[in-house]
């Protein structure tokens, strides 16, 4: 599958940035990780800053194609990055970060390395997988013990925005993704269904503001973004121990409950270590069927506009209609 948005830097755009984040080198060496469908990533090394070990990561281009909070997620990265070292959860540590675009027309950021295998390739025992699962449950626990004043997504908060109730973040929302599908697709979402979806956000606001308080949800917690230490260096028990809860750039403040629909990484140990479930009631089924609605609705238009491959967002979006359906 490739990406539209993802490009290759130049070796003179290497340079630049490189070189502005460490002027004291004289030269570097770099080495591209594979895989990537929205940044251009890689490790990062100089004979002039021996046993240092850096990642490089470079913003996409295409940004007609992004959905407008995805401009400023460098701003959010490097913000939950900071709120979750005070919160003594794991996380990367920023050297540098330019969002100027005055170096080049793309954000870019540069972090320490960590080492360290990421959940999704890590072999274990079910007992050490279980306790890892556990750990991050706890761990997100801990993220929603970051509060802030505004609603929203972290990227608006920290360059001034906001919303000062949960259905304003999710209207906005929803109607910012209904203008880019109208504006960069055909044959997908009807005029009528984008409305309806948007409508979402106005006919349970009451039920939407039940929520009062904004806490962090990471929004894209799922197995490569947790990363194990190295099997020779455990936890006091003897077990895997996790490195490293990484890119958060996505992270919003809202409901906690809007991260758990996401349904990625939650399973019965998630749930040990977060220590509660998803309740029933019908409010919190309401709510809950709006998110996982949402978190379709994003999937598929990532599918289907920034890395042209259509086939799956139908799936998606036949999906979403079903939670609107269970809406009405």
């Amino acid at each position: 599958m490739d990406a539209k948005i993802v490009k290759v830097p130049e070796p003179a755009e290497l340079d630049r940035m490189v070189y502005a984040a460490f002027p004291s080198w004289k030269s570097y060496r770099t080495v591209m990780l594979k895989g990537g469908l929205f940044n251009t990533t890689y490790t990062l090394e100089s004979d002039d800053a021996p046993g240092e070990k850096y990642v490089l990561r470079v913003g996409p281009v295409r940004r007609e194609l992004l959905l407008p909070y995805e401009h400023y997620l460098m701003d959010a990265e490097c913000w939950a990055y900071e709120q979750m070292r005070a919160a003594d959860i794991p996380t990367s540590t920023v050297v540098h970060k330019d969002t100027t675009k005055t170096l080049l027309d793309r954000d870019f950021m540069i972090v320490e390395f960590i080492e360290s295998t990421q959940l999704n390739r890590a072999e274990m025992s079910e007992s050490d997988r279980y306790e890892v699962f556990r750990k991050v449950g706890a761990y997100c626990r801990k993220m929603n013990e970051i509060r802030t004043e505004k609603f929203g997504r972290a990227g608006y908060i920290v360059n001034g925005g906001g919303y000062d109730t949960w259905s304003e973040y999710i209207r906005s929302e929803l109607s910012e993704w209904a203008g880019k599908i109208r504006e960069q697709t055909t044959g997908y979402y009807t005029e009528e269904e984008l409305d309806e979806i948007v409508s979402l956000a106005d006919r349970y606001r009451d039920i939407l503001d039940e929520i009062k308080v904004p806490c962090f949800n990471h929004c894209d917690m799922w197995s490569l973004n947790v990363l194990l230490t190295p099997a020779d260096k455990p936890d006091p028990d003897g077990k895997p121990d996790i490195a490293a809860m990484i890119d958060p750039d996505r992270c919003c403040m809202g409901d906690p409950d809007f991260e758990l629909s996401s349904g990625w990484m939650m399973n019965d140990a998630f749930y040990d270590g977060y220590g509660r479930r998803m309740a029933e009631d019908p409010h919190t089924v309401i709510r809950t069927n709006i998110y996982k609605m949402m978190f379709l609705i994003l999937n598929g238009y990532f599918m289907r506009t920034q890395y042209d491959d259509p086939a799956p967002s139908m799936q998606d979006k036949e999906r979403a209609m079903r939670y609107v359906e269970a809406l009405r």
